[in-house]
């Protein structure tokens, strides 16, 4: 594992092993042909349910100030969604918005946001595209749990947001 190439993350042991309450599963540093790094956290709920955040820290090459409002972060979030929908069965829009998340301490963090349920089934799956830029990197959260358990799914991606935030900066 190349972990000198991770642009936020330089050493394996500056990689938080909890985030949220998810546990990390994966760490993918950059490597020269890729500008990015990528991490995997899960956990286990009550009964069947799990929550699951894929992490991404990618340049696309553009000069980009810290937060939200830039035109090429909107563009990001989108991109993204719509990719997600081509994947879904029958996807479903929740929502398209600019989000204020609530970290400790009173300070409130801004994410770009979209949200889809990929089927009207029963056992369908819920997921959020969250970003900004941070450090001058993208900071994407795609954040997936199923339909069932979507109360805790939502308090727990906030408390994931916050927290990643805190971490990334």
């Amino acid at each position: 594992m190349n972990i000198d190439r991770s642009p936020i993350f330089p050493d394996v042991s500056m990689v938080p092993e909890v985030v949220g309450q998810l546990g990390l599963i994966r760490f993918d540093p950059s490597d020269d042909q890729d500008r990015g790094t990528i991490l995997r956290y899960e956990a286990q709920t009550e009964g069947d349910g799990w929550l699951g955040a894929n992490v991404f820290l990618y340049d696309r090459g553009f000069d980009l100030r810290d937060g939200v409002d830039q035109e090429e972060v909107a563009e990001e979030r989108d991109s993204s969604f719509k990719r997600l929908r081509a994947n879904a069965i029958d996807p479903a829009t929740i929502g398209i918005a600019q989000i204020k998340c609530q970290m400790p301490g009173g300070q409130q963090v801004d994410w770009q946001w979209a949200c889809l349920r990929d089927s009207p089934n029963t056992d369908a799956e819920i997921t959020h595209v969250a970003i900004r830029v941070d450090r001058g990197y993208f900071n994407k959260v795609l954040y997936t749990y199923p339909a069932s358990i979507e109360s805790i799914g939502r308090v727990a991606l906030v408390e994931f947001l916050g927290d990643w935030h805190r971490v990334v900066t």
